[in-house]
């Protein structure tokens, strides 16, 4: 019989959500922001706004949060957690940086009382342009390779990123790098290079990549781990440890990893399913296409395949005899019907076969 884990992981959309659910000059949250954010200004106070979600997120099982908060300033911050890759994600959090930079403005309010506004998104795969290949979806491909044809053109200015895992984008002039405004911000944190990167609390160096550690190993760290991080993961460690008593918390973490299980069983499933159809349809069009030339080659090709060798010089003559016999319809039927390679085999070397 297995035992439990002691505590929950901390990017667990509710055990985040609980975690970092706090406001003021000490919360967790700020602390949380201002390493991420790394600013000269360090932010002193944030407060929570409700969060709301629409659509398909409202009724979600995925491991999808999304925090909302303000500053003293004004400043709006939205602190999401996606560990599941989703598809046209780049315009995904676009469209929800500006509602919630649009949904500032009230009735008697105009352009000047609008706040700049910051979008952090901690991710459970790659998707900078240079992630391009594993861990990415083929519109992350077709991004980085519509990246790379801009840079080609236009000879953009470049900066190295000081750490491959931490992307941030802003609103700035190609060539000049002058900054159009500082309203728009946008933090894309790849937790698979982090991990990768960063294997052992040893190697955390500052304060972002000790809360990123904690994040992803909070689960099964020990409390003098925890406070080798620092006094405020300490705190979070045992924040964490009293949330993990919640019996309520671990069955929705169990739903939730039966639902992920399913989704991609069912993805899975589709996609073999769509594969064996294509094929299917491949042969099909092959035989078409031979027989509108006249050819037999494309039949010998196909009935290769299906025996998973080459056709045997007597096998090609009988192909041959039995197209000039029984027809072109007769012969793409029996390679689309039999698909045991024995049988179509043992089909070729039957002289009475029809």
């Amino acid at each position: 019989m297995s035992t439990r884990p002691e505590k929950l992981p901390p990017l667990f959309d509710v055990v985040f959500r609980v975690l970092f659910d706090d406001e003021g000059e000490d919360a967790l949250l700020l602390h949380l922001l201002n390493a991420l954010l790394d600013w000269p200004e360090p932010l002193v106070t944030i407060a929570q706004i409700p969060s709301h979600r629409t659509g398909e997120e409202s009724d979600a099982k995925e491991p999808v949060l999304d925090l909302v908060g303000r500053d003293g300033n004004g400043r709006l911050y939205n602190l999401e957690v996606q560990l599941q890759q989703m598809k046209a994600f780049r315009e995904r959090t676009l469209f929800y940086w500006a509602r919630l930079y649009t949904g500032q403005l009230r009735r008697g309010m105009d352009y000047a009382d609008l706040r700049p506004t910051t979008g952090i998104h901690l991710l459970g795969w790659n998707l900078h342009p240079e992630s391009a290949g594993a861990g990415t979806t083929a519109g992350d491909r077709h991004h980085a390779e519509a990246d790379d044809q801009a840079a080609d053109a236009h000879e953009p200015f470049t900066h190295q990123a000081p750490e491959g895992w931490h992307h941030i984008y802003e609103l700035r002039e190609r060539h000049t790098a002058d900054r159009l405004t500082d309203h728009l911000e946008l933090h894309y944190i790849e937790m698979p290079r982090f991990m990768a990167a960063v294997a052992s609390a040893a190697e955390a160096t500052d304060e972002a990549q000790r809360w990123l550690y904690f994040l992803s190993h909070g689960d099964t760290l020990s409390p003098t781990q925890a406070a080798a991080l620092g006094p405020q993961i300490q705190r979070a460690e045992e924040k964490l440890r009293m949330i993990s008593q919640d019996e309520i918390l671990w069955r929705q973490r169990e739903a939730q990893l039966k639902a992920t299980l399913d989704r991609r069983a069912q993805i899975s499933f589709a996609r073999e399913e769509g594969i064996e159809e294509g094929i299917e349809k491949g042969i099909e069009k092959g035989i078409e296409k031979g027989i509108e030339k006249g050819t037999l080659a494309p039949l010998v090709h196909l009935y290769g395949r299906r025996l998973g060798r080459p056709l045997s010089e007597e096998e090609r003559n009988v192909l041959q005899q039995r197209l000039a016999t029984l027809g072109a319809d007769r012969l793409s039927d029996l390679v689309l019907d039999v698909t045991e390679a024995d049988a179509l085999e043992a089909w070729l070397k039957d002289p009475g076969a029809r």
